[in-house]
């Protein structure tokens, strides 16, 4: 528990400092009016639908990181950590086209006309900032995979700070800059991702340098088939899972930019106020694979089950407490985001439906982590694509539009579907672990 909070917290920091970000980025662009919102909410949905593929595939590199990392083989896990800059070199490029070309074609969606240009300028505008995406969360992975995870949160600290910044020099025209309005906002945003990947893989290098041989064995930079063979197999279904789990939300917001610009807004702040909160867990989450994927390279299957356990004990206890939370303290909660009543009333339709999928959602990131550092990838992508969009999905479009219930509605399916999601990945954790832990001899 000691070594789960040591990586936990800092992570989950890391975590809250990329959505808080988001927050300082909705409050600016927020006071430009409802369609702004909405269309920075429809713009990101769809740019975040994109980045999972990428960073999914990065996940590829969590075990074999972690498990040379517990073997003792750090010339094995700095090769994994350069396959991932490979990865994000020839994952950037592919990415940026297709967001640029379904940006372009937003307007043949029967979308509300309101949001699709600031949507739109959004993409084009930002779709340059894959790369550093790519670069920084294998620079973190790679730190992670050592139990090292502050000098990822500084960075996130100094991101946050710069983003403030640079939001109120380009949006808003201050310290003698130009009033650029909402397309301020994509340059303040890029200049930040490039930024935190520069500071953050920098520092991998620097450090690696300072502690000695690992640079300075020959090969050490040259492409690995077999590893990138071994994230591809990983990273493939890890992938899969998180396009499944951000595709379904994405396209509610899609789906909630055909009411009006107002319930649009609603769902941007409800779905951003989760999110912030799912930080917490989803750092829990990747403290555990790190963790548990040392303990399975180093053998003690025992220290695996015990890390895993503990990780989702920790996450359903913070689960209770942030759901109890928002329900008791929705009206604080919302009115931290936009002042207009309007908003505030849509968005209370949905922030209770939000508040009790919280246990779910930490359950769920919390035993996907867990059985990623079990080398398992495979269950969480296939739990997401029947829980998600077998079952989610369908009552969704059916209690959202068919029952005319609206946003709300399409948050009631989002919750049941989340709901047989935690409940199949628990299933198989606590069936995958003990198996393994059943086959360890007794000690003499």
């Amino acid at each position: 528990m000691k070594a789960l909070f040591r990586l936990a917290l800092p992570t989950s920091a890391m975590f809250l400092g990329m959505m808080l970000m988001g927050l300082v980025d909705m409050l600016f662009v927020g006071k430009l009016g409802a369609a702004a919102l909405g269309g920075l909410g429809l713009g990101n949905s769809i740019f975040s639908w994109v980045m999972t593929i990428g960073i999914g595939m990065i996940f590829g590199l969590d075990f074999p990181a972690a498990s040379a990392i517990g073997a003792g083989d750090r010339p094995r896990a700095f090769r994994v950590f350069m396959q991932g800059i490979y990865l994000s070199l020839g994952m950037a490029v592919p990415a940026a086209l297709a967001t640029c070309g379904i940006g372009l074609l937003l307007h043949q969606f029967g979308l509300n006309p309101e949001v699709v240009p600031f949507a739109r300028s959004y993409m084009l505008m930002t779709a340059v900032s894959y790369l550093p995406i790519f670069l920084f969360n294998s620079a973190k992975s790679y730190l992670q995979a050592q139990s090292i995870a502050v000098p990822t949160f500084v960075v996130l600290v100094v991101a946050n700070l710069l983003n403030l910044g640079l939001d109120a020099a380009f949006i808003e025209g201050r310290f003698g800059f130009p009033n650029l309005g909402f397309d301020g906002l994509a340059y303040s945003t890029v200049i930040g991702r490039f930024t935190m990947a520069a500071i953050l893989v920098g520092y991998v290098f620097w450090r690696e340098r300072k502690h000695g041989e690992v640079l300075r064995i020959p090969g050490i930079f040259r492409y690995d088939s077999g590893i990138s063979r071994e994230v591809f197999r990983l990273g493939a279904p890890a992938s899969a899972q998180m396009l499944l789990e951000v595709g379904v939300f994405s396209l509610s917001t899609a789906l909630a930019a055909k009411f009006v610009a107002v319930d649009l807004a609603a769902h941007q702040v409800v779905l951003n106020t989760a999110s912030l909160l799912f930080m917490v867990p989803l750092g829990i989450g990747s403290a555990a694979g790190s963790l548990v994927g040392q303990a399975v390279g180093a053998k003690d299957y025992l220290a695996a089950k015990k890390i895993g356990n503990s990780a989702l004990l920790l996450g359903l206890g913070f689960a209770l407490v942030s759901s109890t939370s928002l329900i008791l303290f929705a009206g604080p909660a919302l009115g931290i985001y936009t002042a207009d009543p309007a908003v505030i009333e849509s968005a209370r339709k949905i922030l209770f439906i939000a508040a009790l999928f919280q246990i779910s959602d930490g359950v769920q990131v919390i035993a996907t982590g867990a059985l990623r550092g079990l080398g398992n990838t495979i269950v969480a992508a296939a739990a997401n694509g029947v829980g998600h969009w077998a079952i989610g999905l369908p009552l969704g479009l059916f209690f959202g539009f068919a029952r005319l219930q609206g946003v709300p509605g399409i948050w009631i399916g989002l919750a049941t579907g989340l709901t047989a999601v935690a409940a199949t990945l628990l299933f198989f954790w606590l069936r995958a672990i003990g198996e393994i832990t059943r086959a360890v001899p007794p000690r003499a």
